[in-house]
């Protein structure tokens, strides 16, 4: 890749911003960006240009031609032509994030439910990521994906997809902090790597260890070669944690799915519409994963493995959040594949959150239970 192309996209924005603040053109800002600069193997340029077109989306919502256009462009930087769509299309979902949950908007536009012009705006972006994804069914398997690893944090963002730890992280900073403060006195001393402290020990291994016992893993080491012979990164670290490489596994159609999960804003009517997003997005590639016939599972399988541990989590909103998801899954069991065992595990799931601590979702869980009985009664119970 050209020197050109790894461009600081922070002034090339700002450079951009200054010549188009006279345009009338909501895009030119977008415009000139993919003129100027190359997307198509910068992970940092798409991840800018797509952001900076979901702010136009929002800024603009109730215009459904811009926001048609808007998707045009997402459809070039996505492209398998520019090559292996999975990390961009995992950049472009994740920027579009806010107008899926829409969320995040400026505090002026601060509203008690979701608007018309909000909803239309989700719906139309929505459209164009099931319609991509159908046209490029790939996107629904896990690929592994050469990543650039940062020097402080990089292995971070493996786990964000798979648990909602990350989240639980975020609604205890204080204890990981002090958690944080032990690890660093620890290798000071001479000890650090020889304990494990859930995920987040394990992401700040330390290389004064020489092996982790019981572990079903090789270590990864930063700055010092590990025993890991497959690792491509421990050939060439020679003590330079910086410029690292490795591979991650991406799964860009799961990955948003769980983010709308564990982002979505905490409010009734914003969870009513997130977890009904999740269960369209389902519906609509269920038939295609099943004839890709994958070694993983069915999409809905590999959900359901999710919503599992979002049932049990230690944030009371994920617990709450999911008892929904569940109820909405088992009403439409059919057309998004829920196979039976799961399925049941799932009911299982629900009725154990009906003696939860936390009265909100015991209220929640004892509706959800009435509403699978429901479902159960009206049909469902082919699946059960």
């Amino acid at each position: 890749m050209d020197d050109d192309s790894d461009c600081d996209m922070v002034s090339a924005v700002s450079d951009v911003s200054s010549d188009s603040e006279q345009d009338d053109n909501p895009l030119s800002k977008v415009i000139q960006m993919l003129e100027k600069y190359n997307f198509k193997d910068n992970p940092e340029a798409v991840g800018v240009i797509t952001e900076t077109i979901a702010g136009v989306i929002r800024d603009n919502e109730s215009d459904t031609e811009l926001i048609l256009k808007s998707t045009e462009i997402l459809s070039d930087m996505a492209s398998p032509e520019h090559g292996p769509p999975h990390w961009r299309c995992a950049l472009v979902f994740r920027a579009l994030l806010p107008v899926i949950l829409m969320d995040n908007y400026p505090k002026e536009k601060t509203v008690a439910a979701p608007t018309a012009s909000m909803r239309s705006a989700k719906d139309i972006i929505l459209r164009w990521i099931i319609a991509f994804v159908k046209e490029h069914p790939a996107l629904l398997c896990r690929r592994l994906v050469e990543k650039d690893v940062e020097e402080d944090g990089g292995d971070d963002e493996e786990g964000e997809e798979e648990t909602p730890s990350g989240s639980e992280d975020e609604a205890d900073e204080g204890r990981g902090s002090r958690d944080q403060r032990q690890r660093k006195r620890r290798r000071q001393d001479g000890e650090g790597g020889k304990r494990r402290r859930g995920v987040a020990a394990a992401d700040d291994e330390s290389s004064d260890s020489d092996e982790e016992p019981g572990s079903g893993e090789p270590v990864r080491r930063r700055g010092k070669r590990g025993p890991a012979q497959d690792d491509d990164d421990s050939e060439n670290e020679d003590g330079n944690r910086g410029g690292r490489k490795k591979e991650v596994m991406m799964d860009p159609v799961m990955g948003l799915i769980q983010r709308i999960c564990t982002l979505c804003p905490e409010k009734k009517d914003w969870r009513e519409a997130a977890a009904v997003t999740i269960v369209t997005l389902l519906e609509s590639f269920a038939e295609q994963v099943v004839e890709l016939d994958l070694d993983e599972g069915t999409l809905t399988s590999r959900f359901a493995s999710f919503v599992e541990l979002l049932l049990t989590t230690n944030r009371a909103g994920f617990r709450a959040f999911a008892i929904d998801v569940v109820s909405v899954l088992v009403m439409r069991a059919e057309k998004v594949q829920l196979e039976k065992e799961t399925g049941r595990i799932l009911l299982e799931g629900v009725l154990g959150c009906v003696l939860d601590p936390v009265s909100s979702v015991r209220s929640k869980a004892i509706l959800g239970v009435g509403n699978l009985l429901k479902a159960l009664v009206m049909g469902a119970d082919d699946m059960m």
